[in-house]
């Protein structure tokens, strides 16, 4: 665990009862020289809303979403302040063993490439009826009844025939399907779904997404959606957390930050990412991250920054700008 600190400031803010809240989520990778990927993160989501992480690749958004659930165990140091999920809270210890209280019924799992985590020697009416007896306890004949319901819901036509599908026999879009199938089978309050759809083409993500939405919605999970995508982010969900360099650096309503960013880290986001129309023309941020080996104090981002000043030296925390919006720049409240 990592030195007492002061209590952590309460970021990312829920518009209602909180089903998952984390405080002061801190993550070292256990290398040569200890790679600290994430910094003393709060936020929390609310009972039936979505939250997207956003950031680049190596912001730690992935790190994040691992660590909710124990996945980092033997690879990284994780500490924090709370978890709690569903009214329960966790210490880290407890997610370290081979035993998880959180995984299954809790806390659920979408990831990308759905075909590596699928067991290829079996079929997916085996894996759907050994996930629904081990959380559930149902027998083979509800196991299966279920099965076939679970692959209806997430849009697979001829549910039965299906089920004696290997995964092989599956293109990228059914796989992930099934995949969603798996992880709403245990019927968790919270699903994570970490870049679900990296590896589908720009129209099957977006019938992904639009599933994952659909389904939260309609049996009130809460969702964590973690993407770089700052389009299928706004598809998803109901407010979005901007990551940096280990930090969260801009939270709020989804479309207030996708579209009047007041981060500059968001700003550079929103101007490289490609326009609906595509008539826009895509700026890159000049740069790159830092190495999180060596990271020090003041702003993460202020290598990058077109407005950086002296004042950007110093650490800054969350600023509350009002309406359930935080930024984290000292230029924030002024801003237009």
């Amino acid at each position: 665990m990592s030195a007492a600190r002061p209590a952590s400031p309460s970021p990312a803010r829920s518009s209602g009862t909180a089903r998952l809240e984390v405080r002061g989520l801190s993550v070292t990778y256990r290398t040569a020289v200890p790679t600290p990927a994430v910094t003393d993160v709060s936020f929390s989501v609310g009972v039936g809303e979505s939250l997207a992480i956003v950031g680049e690749s190596g912001s730690g958004k992935s790190s994040v979403a691992r660590a909710l659930g124990g996945l980092l165990r033997g690879s990284a140091d994780v500490a924090w302040d709370e978890l709690a999920i569903d009214g329960r809270s966790f210490r880290p210890a407890q997610l370290a063993g081979p035993s998880n209280p959180v995984a299954g019924t809790l806390l659920s799992y979408v990831f990308q490439e759905p075909k590596s985590y699928l067991n290829p020697s079996l079929r997916i009416g085996s894996q759907l009826r050994e996930i629904l007896g081990t959380h559930l306890g149902m027998g083979r004949r509800e196991a299966t009844a279920e099965a076939v319901q679970l692959l209806g819901d997430v849009g697979i036509p001829d549910g039965a025939r299906r089920m004696a599908d290997y995964p092989h026999q599956l293109s990228g879009g059914l796989a992930q399907r099934v995949a969603i199938a798996m992880a709403i089978a245990p019927r968790p309050v919270v699903l994570v779904a970490d870049e679900p759809t990296s590896a589908l083409d720009v129209t099957v993500a977006a019938r992904v997404v639009a599933l994952l939405r659909r389904l939260q919605r309609a049996r009130g999970m809460s969702l964590l959606h973690i993407t770089h995508n700052l389009y299928l982010a706004a598809r998803s969900s109901d407010r979005v957390a901007v990551m940096y360099a280990g930090q969260l650096v801009e939270v709020g309503d989804a479309a207030q930050v996708l579209t009047d960013g007041r981060m500059p880290y968001t700003q550079g986001l929103l101007a490289a990412a490609p326009s609906a129309d595509g008539m826009r023309e895509m700026v890159p941020i000049p740069g790159a991250p830092p190495d999180m080996r060596f990271v020090g104090h003041g702003c993460r981002f202020r290598e990058r920054c077109p407005l950086a000043a002296d004042p950007c030296g110093e650490d800054v925390a969350l600023r509350d700008l009002g309406g359930g919006h935080d930024v984290r720049c000292w230029r924030a409240e002024g801003a237009a």
